[in-house]
């Protein structure tokens, strides 16, 4: 049985249900498919022979089920339906429909709590996935913790590409002022503001980075009060010059400039694993050879960020170590980059993973004049495995329509080459490829 002649034996069964109700919504859907297929009438050939044939199935099925006043009204309803269709319009209206739509009860909707959901809910409304937040009971002070550390990481993957996203940022912090304020109501205090802070406050990340020539400090993620008892701590980051004192307290106060950074970033990436949603992971040691939702593997990836860090502090602190451990262990840490991304269709640059990824990257000139690591990276839609083969040592592979079979599409640690008596050594790295 062909899938036309399958659908259609379906379709039939439930547009020919007797329940008069039952009957009204099939029609309804029915209608919404076929206009749906519209949307890929001017496609490729497959893909408009698919529709069309799709169509007709519906244009039957209708048509046995209406009047023929009706159909003639149907006829010009999608006649005039058949017009150029944003499909990224359409997948945020499906978003919102599964997920981002909630019900308030009507003698909620006055109150703090119930505009509180409303305004979410039409914050989801009118923006893309990438920017979605999720639905939130405020009477539950779980959820707003969730709530306001995902708040944080959508701003931060908008300020990722300030130049493109200004409008989103204004209409974000817009809807944060409103928010807080109602969550103020209800007794939750946000104790701390986005943006550039004078005083550092909760938990703080100390990082440095070249170019920086005075020191700066930010807000990654609010704290929460709720009478009087602290449900999260601010998270704030301290940006140094390369050459200022790092506190005397500091775990990484006596590491070169290079190796504070990285660890820097590397606090960065722990906080934004707990912060963001919908990531995916393929680190290699947890997530074997795979990529999965992280929402499956993050407690374990959190584990194993943490691990691998204080693996490598260790070795950097032993000074007389190899250098093939040192940079074993640092191949261990820089995947870390690499495997945990955001794999859904936002605009490219809007990921906090990305700009992660791209300071670390910033280091490595210090890396081969200092520790003399050779690291090689690969070009993502132009490098194949054929011609990458000898610095790879691990792969998944995954088919994408339109990409050459063999093309390397992401990756997900590079290789690094060092000189061991006079002998070079390669830790080879791994790849995502069609």
């Amino acid at each position: 049985m062909t899938s036309k002649s399958s659908l259609q034996n379906l379709l039939n069964i439930l547009v020919n249900t007797p329940e008069a109700e039952k009957g009204a919504l099939v029609y309804a859907i029915l209608k919404s498919l076929r206009e749906a297929c519209n949307m890929f009438d001017q496609s490729a050939p497959k893909e408009k022979q698919a529709a069309q044939d799709l169509r007709a199935t519906l244009d039957q099925m209708l048509s046995a089920n209406a009047s023929l006043d009706a159909d003639e009204e149907w006829e010009e309803e999608f006649a005039d339906s058949s017009i150029d269709v944003d499909l990224d319009d359409e997948k945020s209206t499906t978003f919102v429909s599964s997920e981002s739509k909630m019900s308030i009860p009507e003698e909620d909707l006055d109150t703090p709590r119930g505009k509180i959901r409303a305004k979410v809910t039409s914050w989801n409304k009118a923006n893309d996935g990438w920017l979605k937040l999720p639905n939130i009971d405020p009477e539950k002070s779980d959820q707003v913790v969730h709530f306001v550390k995902s708040v944080a990481a959508v701003r931060a993957n908008i300020k990722c590409n300030p130049g493109d996203n200004s409008a989103h940022l204004e209409k974000l912090d817009d809807f944060w002022s409103n928010i807080k304020d109602l969550f103020a109501e209800i007794d939750y205090f946000i104790n701390s503001e986005f943006g550039p802070i004078s005083d550092l406050v909760g938990e703080v990340i100390y990082t440095c980075r070249n170019r920086i020539t005075e020191r700066t400090s930010e807000l990654v993620c609010p704290g929460i009060d709720y009478k009087g008892e602290t449900l999260l701590q601010p998270t704030c980051l301290c940006i140094l010059p390369v050459d200022a004192d790092y506190p005397a307290n500091h775990v990484n106060k006596d590491l070169p400039s290079h190796w504070r950074g990285i660890f820097g970033e590397m606090d960065l990436l722990i906080k934004h694993v707990q912060m963001q949603r919908d990531v995916s992971a393929a680190i290699e040691g947890v997530n074997k050879n795979k990529v999965e939702h992280i929402r499956d593997s993050r407690s374990a990836v959190l584990a194993e960020l943490k691990r691998r860090a204080d693996v490598l502090r260790a070795t950097i602190n032993k000074k007389d170590e190899t250098i093939y451990r040192l940079a074993t262990d640092y191949w261990r840490v820089e995947e870390c980059f690499w495997s945990i991304f955001h794999d859904d269709d936002r605009p490219s640059g809007h990921s906090y993973f990305d700009r992660l990824r791209n300071r670390v990257q910033a280091w490595r000139t210090t890396l081969r004049r200092i520790v003399k690591f050779n690291i090689r990276d690969f070009s993502c839609g132009s490098d194949t495995l054929a011609s990458v083969n000898k610095y790879i040592g691990n792969m998944i592979l995954s088919p994408k329509k339109g990409i050459s079979p063999g093309t390397v599409i992401r990756e997900l640690r590079p290789a690094i080459i060092v000189n061991v008596q006079s002998t070079s050594r390669m830790l080879k790295g791994r790849v995502i490829a069609t």
